[in-house]
């Protein structure tokens, strides 16, 4: 089992999470617990159906993000990387997506009200693993938007639950804040901390890509928006 173990939805923060725990020294297992968007994680095109506890180790990290701003990075995600892998690796699981009309959508408003790419699975995930740690106190939640505000206590936070004293957090914090991180991914790839590096001089192509809270603002409708609403209301998200 492993001894720490980070699980989140994709686009929700963890190469920035991931980072932290590279300056602290920490080994750390990273899961989509079966949400990722690369066909040997699962799927594609399959949504979220239930916790899968088969992924935990002895100590957990949960980590959540406004559910409209994760289905906006995740389009870029799927569109500007792993189209790649649809039209390669995945040819044969692309075609049953599209079969099932589950292939990710090239509109970004369609994509985010899609319920299996979109917010609604975002939601869902999202719920059912807050619902699961919710009474586990030797676990840890934090969101992205925490993360965002109090970096330095996000930090403390996670050297806390790994077993970490004695860290200077505010110094940790300081070398990861969103900035940082863009400068150190413009430098280049990195396959240590998953860092894609910019592509034809297009900034949506890089993992750090703008870490803008409700950035989801510049890209959809208003009506996008509110229907987005509607649905993260129905599992008790705001965004």
């Amino acid at each position: 089992m492993n001894k720490v173990v980070f699980v989140s939805y994709p686009k929700s923060g963890r190469t920035w999470m991931r980072y932290i725990f590279h300056l602290l020294g920490c080994k750390v297992k990273f899961t989509h617990a079966g949400q990722g968007t690369s066909f040997s994680q699962r799927e594609p095109g399959v949504g979220f159906s239930a916790v899968d506890l088969s992924v935990l180790g002895e100590k957990n990290i949960f980590m959540y993000r406004n559910p409209l701003d994760t289905a906006v990075s995740m389009f870029f995600q799927i569109h500007k990387h792993d189209a790649v892998s649809f039209w390669g690796k995945g040819m044969i699981q692309y075609c049953r997506m599209a079969w099932n009309k589950n292939s990710p959508p090239s509109n970004i408003d369609e994509f985010v009200l899609h319920p299996v790419w979109g917010v609604e699975n975002i939601c869902r995930y999202n719920q059912a693993w807050l619902e699961y740690f919710k009474d586990k106190p030797d676990n840890l939640v934090i969101n992205y938007e925490e993360a965002t505000s109090d970096l330095a206590g996000v930090v403390k936070k996670l050297s806390n639950t790994i077993g970490l004293h004695g860290v200077d957090a505010e110094n940790i914090a300081k070398q990861s804040d969103f900035k940082s991180m863009k400068k150190l991914e413009l430098k280049g790839k990195s396959k240590d901390l998953r860092l894609y590096g910019q592509k034809k001089g297009d900034p949506d192509t890089m993992k750090v890509r703008r870490g803008i809270i409700r950035g989801y603002r510049d890209y959809l409708s208003e009506k996008t928006i509110v229907s987005a609403e509607k649905i993260a209301d129905k599992y008790h998200f705001t965004i």
